[in-house]
């Protein structure tokens, strides 16, 4: 886990200037980098959004990802959850998993449709409009040098990233629908109130930055179109809301995997410690409602009360279960995680003080 942190700066400058420095340089040769044109590369949010920012994003998370998911694995067997006639098993599904996110022949497709339908997308949706990925001249609109680097590298790689991450997420909820079908370990009546499954959801804020990096890119995108387009940011407000739903609910996926595990074991504990604790409550009621209990045995610290408690307890931990290994924060984490970069666009409608205002209404 070491290795990946120590090379993390130095991907972090290899894909920086891979996908950000040659836009710059040929923007310069090509005269576009200022104010030449209807939107300058050093005036075009998206790009310096995407490159700068959500790129960094990607590679750290990478890393994240790595360790914290490798952490909540381990915890399967450290915990118990997977029984020791099932280690076996659970190994050979963990090693198909990782299989899975080393195979090269997988990367090499994942890059081929980043670069295939990126080339697409903007070959159909090039707008005639003088900016420093197109030249409007001669009568017809084609992508400048840097335009082409655009199209042909930087953002094929920004999307590969993305891509990857996204078939990690796809690992991870084949893992965890995979564990789920074995005879697993579970406590109905663990204080965590999922079974002992609590540790899952760790794996979100892992996938927060994955998030992050791609409502960072696409709030950079939408400022651009708006400003070429000449129109404003509540044009996209639709846009904008389906894909923070998009992404909150494709990160926590994997966990709603458990959900008919810990349904099972809810009805299964309901019913178990309701006759436990109907056994409980009628000894205890027969011993010191009803008069059974010996003469010289004092009610006041008797092990009966804390029992009849704990029973009670563990009732309440049973039936107050979450159907799926999460709670509200962990959703508005995931939520927030896709939200925040959109912010920012706010103020090109808004002033800051309108802004402030607003919030000031809200919150008070």
């Amino acid at each position: 886990m070491a290795r990946p942190v120590r090379l993390l700066p130095r991907r972090i400058v290899v894909f920086t200037a891979l996908t950000w420095l040659p836009l710059l340089a040929f923007s310069l040769a090509e005269g576009r980098a200022f104010g030449t044109t209807t939107l300058p590369f050093l005036r075009d949010p998206s790009i310096h959004a995407k490159f700068l920012l959500a790129l960094p994003l990607v590679l750290v998370a990478e890393v994240v990802l790595h360790n914290r998911l490798g952490e909540a694995v381990q915890e399967f067997k450290r915990r118990g959850i997977v029984t020791t006639d099932q280690e076996a098993r659970f190994d050979d599904l963990v090693a198909s998993a990782l299989r899975l996110r080393d195979s090269i022949l997988i990367e090499l497709v994942l890059f081929a449709f980043a670069f295939v339908s990126l080339a697409w997308i903007w070959n159909r949706s090039i707008v005639p409009v003088e900016t420093w990925i197109v030249d409007a001249g001669g009568g017809r609109a084609h992508l400048t040098g840097a335009g082409q680097w655009l199209v042909h590298v930087s953002a094929p790689i920004f999307q590969f990233l993305i891509l990857r991450l996204y078939f990690r997420l796809f690992i991870w909820a084949r893992l965890l629908w995979q564990v789920s079908k074995l005879p697993l370990r579970l406590l109905p009546s663990h204080p965590d109130r999922t079974c002992g499954l609590g540790f899952l959801e760790d794996g979100v804020p892992a996938f927060a930055p994955v998030l992050f990096a791609q409502a960072v890119a696409a709030s950079g995108l939408i400022a651009r179109r708006a400003q070429v387009e000449g129109t404003t940011v509540l044009a996209f407000k639709v846009d904008i809301a389906i894909l923070v739903v998009a992404l909150t609910i494709a990160v926590l996926l994997p966990l709603c995997t458990m959900i008919p595990k810990l349904l099972e074991q809810r009805r299964a504990g309901i019913y178990h410690y309701g006759g436990l604790g109907a056994r409980c409550v009628r000894e205890f009621e027969a011993k010191w409602l009803e008069g059974q209990a010996p003469p010289d045995e004092p009610f006041v610290g008797s092990p009966d009360i804390s029992a009849l408690a704990d029973i009670g307890g563990g009732y309440q931990n049973v039936e107050g279960m979450r159907p799926a290994p999460m709670g509200l924060r962990t959703v508005i984490t995931a939520a927030g995680a896709a939200a925040v970069p959109f912010l920012p666009l706010a103020f090109t409608i808004y002033s800051a003080r309108d802004v402030a205002e607003r919030l000031m209404k809200v919150l008070l």
